[in-house]
């Protein structure tokens, strides 16, 4: 695939459960919208070909952890984004039980946000708008 250049940053939401999906498009105010193109993936193949697809735009991603047994999980999504520049990454778990030090690999800790679930839309939105304000 070919690296997009003209179009508006993007910032990816990747999670395996389709009303999670929806309801981030759908939260996204008209102002946010109009700078920025919310993509959604359904998995972890779905997500690197994304990020793949809008290389030097991708400005965040917010992934869950788990995205099924054959697919790439969220760690595997966060640092393949990482290595492709992308500054603003957070990785979504529904467990509360385990610390960002037990989740997430050594090597990229210190640079992703670790978000829980149920999703608080101020947290999503306070993801969102420092990834558009450190892009502009």
């Amino acid at each position: 695939m070919t690296k997009t250049t003209t179009q508006k940053p993007v910032i990816l939401f990747v999670d395996d459960e389709e009303p999670l999906r929806m309801m981030f498009t759908a939260m996204m105010p008209e102002k946010l919208t109009d700078q920025v193109d919310f993509r959604v993936a359904a998995d972890g193949t779905e997500a690197l070909a994304i990020i793949e697809e809008t290389l030097g735009i991708l400005i965040g991603l917010l992934t869950d952890l788990g995205l099924g047994v054959e697919k790439p999980d969220g760690k595997k999504v966060a640092k393949v984004a990482l290595d492709a520049g992308v500054k603003h990454i957070a990785i979504c778990t529904g467990s509360s039980e385990y610390d960002k030090d037990q989740l997430i690999p050594e090597e990229i800790r210190d640079r992703v946000r670790l978000i829980l679930k149920p999703y608080d839309l101020s947290t999503l939105m306070t993801f969102v708008e420092e990834a558009v304000q450190s892009s502009t």
